[in-house]
Order: C-alpha cells, then structure tokens, then sequence
C-alpha cells in the first residue's frame, strides 16, 4: 500500500465508517475523487475487511457525452473485477417538473439511485468521493444562509442513511498525486468549470480570494464542519436525555414541562424544543431557529404558529406541541379538466391546471409533458397495487415503496396526491416523476398546482 491507502484504512477504521465483512455500493462518476475512492478501496479490501464493493454510475444526462462515461466506468469496475450498475435520469426534465435548482435535481436523483442500488445489492454502506473542499463549500454555502449546528456540521463520514465518505480528509490535489502515481486516468467534467451553479462559483471565484488572504482557510472551515459535526451530535444526545425527565408525548401532543426552561441550557433547551416538534413526526429541517425562538419566549396562555399547521401553547406549566388536525378519510378522488380548477373539500386541496401555467409559491407544483396528460388529470389517494415508471431509472417502482423510502408516515399516506390519468400514475408530488409523464424538450406542457388548505402531507416526513 502507499500512504494515501494507508490513510483510507486508517479513515475507514478509526471513525467506523465501514464494518468488517460488509457489501459496499462505490458511486462512481468517473471524475479523479469517485476513481480514486473505488481504487483505494478495491486496493484495501484486506485491511479493510471489506466484503464486496459493487461500483455505481448515475448518468444526469445533462451533457451530450454522458453516455460514453457510463460505458468508461464500466469498464474500470471490470479492470477491477468489480460488480457495476448504472441508472440515468433526465435531470433538467426533472429540474422542470419539480421547481428545483439542476443542483438539487440531480443530487435528489442520483440519491434514490443510490439508496436503491443499496437495496438490490444488499449492501450495508454506499461510498461517496466527497473530499475535503466539497466539505468546506457545504459548510460556507449553509454560514451565509444562516444555518445553525446542524447545517454547518453537513457532509459528515457517515450518515444515518448508510452513506460514508473516506476521502474527507484529503484534498483535490493529493487525489490527483495518488492517481498519477498508480497511473490511473479519470474524466474531467467540463461543467464543473461553470460558475452558473453555487459550488463552481464558490470553488472558482470565492475560495481562491479567500485562501489568498487567509491562507489555509479552507481546510479550517472542513475542520469547523467536523467540529460542528460533533457539537450538534452532543446537543442531540442531551435533549434526548433530558427528554425523560421533561418531554411526555401520546397519539396526538407532545407536552414539555416548564421546567425546561429554567434547568437546562438555552442551546439544550432549544434542541429539546426540536425534539418536541419531531415527536409530531415532522421533518426536522421544517423548523427554522425563528420558530423555536417563538415557542422559547412564549408567555403563560399565548401560543405559537408552527410549520405544517401545528401549534404550541403554553398553559398550566407546560408547553403543548399540536399537530394539525387530520381529516378522516380512507380514499379520495377528483377529475380535473385541461384546462381546468377541482378542489377536494375533505381533503383540503384545490388543484389548478393549465397550459404552461406560471407558478408562484404553493404547497406543490409540477409540470408534465401535455400528450401524456390528455384532456382531463385525475388527482386521488393511493391504490393498493399502484405502481409507477421513474423517469430515466427503468422499470417500475411500487408507490407504496416510493412512500417508504421517503418517511411518509404511514396514517398521513391516504392524503398525500397522486397525479395519474385514467390507466397510470404519472407522478407522485415532490418525490417522483413517471417516464411517460416528463416533460421533453420543446413539446408542449401542463403545470399542474396543488394548493393545501388543511392538513399539509409535505410535512410528514419521519427523518
């Protein structure tokens, strides 16, 4: 082994990133950071007590050449007597349908490729190439947009979702020392020159002036995002444990002790607030640092507005977590035409669908190829049975799978829509877009808006 190899069994042991005899899926782009992660691994497997590494390669087909990648990183893994899958998506298809920016496209695509590689594989991690400058860009991109403990600690060695990353601890040029040394070629993705998207802007134009006055700056922002890591981690452990003493919950609130306000720290007492609202089973990033500070400085018999319809209130030594009220409903169903307004009055919903319509903020927006749609959508719960075809990624998926993997609750899965026409579902909001459904090229377009009244099942995430 060279040093370079040594450092990833030292990483991948002393931080536990991967236990011995385990499967792992290696993501694999082709760019130097993925090859020289799947070849330091592949090289160590003995030290490591790796198992099997099973290579993986997402096409976001957003440049011309990107097919011929998937066929060169198909043969590395073969050079390596590795296993390879590949997937594709239409990433700017994806980035239209759903309002997103190409950068969260194409990380949320690539992501459920992943988790389902994992899945088929039966494997215990997935390997990312991230180094120690992607580290650093997370970490400056979620300071200035004013994120606490938690965001700034982003991009850890390992997350709950089973992702690790061994190369943390080095950078771009030592990545390409250790490939020229074992005379290993990569590919160089031209798009990682264009300052269009954040992380070029910021690793082209912001980093370079930073480290030319602040020498070194970029490897201590890195060290302040483990550093960051590790607080929130301790912050979390905390409120967990003064969650017995202060935090009582049953089917429909959750209760927190005056107490708390007094007997822990203000950083405790804010994490515990958090946990609180989790206990609801709401997702986490739904609560900004505006809205805990509102439920922390709450007066006797005054209550505060929380994300998702919820609500604390704070009476009789206590404060009470709320969630929205629920309707009870076991199915639902609305015909909409094309063009054309429904509303769902059990539900809470009213849906909007037009010609190239111009969106605003709403609960959900999606847009979809106009041929696919016809001439009237039909919106409605789940079926048993339900199936759908990812745009790009083959095959079908089952949507009570899709549900799943996207910590839907189970009691709040009758609520969420389902965009489909007579015969197929097309999409399923903010998660999925069905392959007959995404928009393509220049063809003409149906947006589709559903605007949430009641009880909002984008916020019902579990993790």
């Amino acid at each position: 082994m060279n040093p370079f190899e040594e450092r990833v069994v030292e990483e991948v042991k002393s931080r536990r990133l991967i236990d011995a005899g385990a499967r792992v899926v290696c993501a694999v782009s082709g760019g130097p950071d993925s090859v020289a992660l799947v070849r330091s691994l592949a090289a160590t497997v003995e030290e490591t007590g790796i198992n099997e590494i099973t290579v993986a390669h997402f096409d976001h087909r957003m440049r011309p050449e990107s097919g011929t990648e998937a066929d060169w990183v198909r043969e590395l893994a073969a050079s390596l007597d590795l296993g390879f899958h590949s997937g594709s998506a239409d990433v700017p298809a994806l980035q239209t349908c759903f309002r997103r920016s190409p950068e969260d496209a194409a990380r949320n695509a690539r992501r459920d490729f992943l988790l389902r590689v994992k899945a088929r594989a039966g494997a215990d991690a997935v390997a990312l190439g991230h180094q120690m400058t992607d580290r650093a860009e997370t970490f400056f991109m979620n300071l200035v947009r004013g994120a606490g403990s938690r965001g700034l600690g982003a991009m850890r060695w390992r997350d709950d979702a089973g992702f690790v990353r061994p190369l943390l601890w080095t950078t771009k040029r030592e990545i390409i020392e250790y490939l020229n040394e074992i005379d290993q070629a990569y590919l160089e993705d031209p798009t990682n020159e264009d300052i269009i998207y954040t992380r070029n802007l910021i690793r082209q134009e912001i980093f370079p002036v930073v480290e030319s006055n602040f020498p070194g700056a970029v490897r201590k922002m890195a060290e302040a995002a483990d550093a960051f890591a590790r607080e929130d981690d301790a912050l979390s452990e905390l409120a967990r444990e003064a969650s017995s003493e202060y935090l009582s919950e049953n089917d429909k609130t959750a209760v927190l002790k005056d107490a708390f306000r007094n007997e822990i720290t203000p950083a405790v007492a804010a994490r515990l607030v958090q946990l609180a609202y989790e206990r609801l089973g709401k997702r986490r990033r739904t609560l900004e640092r505006a809205h805990i500070e509102s439920v922390l400085t709450l007066a006797d018999g005054s209550t505060a507005n929380l994300p998702g319809g919820c609500s604390a209130e704070r009476s009789g030594g206590a404060t009470v977590f709320r969630p929205a009220p629920c309707p009870e409903v076991t199915s639902w169903r609305v015909v909409v035409p094309v063009p054309g307004k429904a509303s769902v009055p059990g539900v809470g919903y009213t849906i909007k669908v037009g010609v190239n319509n111009v969106t605003t903020q709403t609960d959900y927006a999606v847009t979809l190829d106009e041929e696919a749609v016809g001439g009237r959508l039909v919106v409605r719960s789940r079926k048993p049975g339900d199936r759908i075809r990812p745009a790009g990624l083959g095959g079908t998926r089952k949507l009570q799978d899709v549900f799943v993997d996207a910590k839907i609750q189970r009691d709040a899965r009758v609520l969420y829509p389902v965009i489909a026409s007579e015969k197929r579902v097309l999409s399923v909001p903010r998660l999925m877009v069905s392959e007959d459904a995404a928009p393509r090229g220049s063809r003409p377009t149906v947006t589709i808006i559903i605007t949430c009244s009641g009880a909002n099942p984008f916020d019902t995430h579990t993790g």
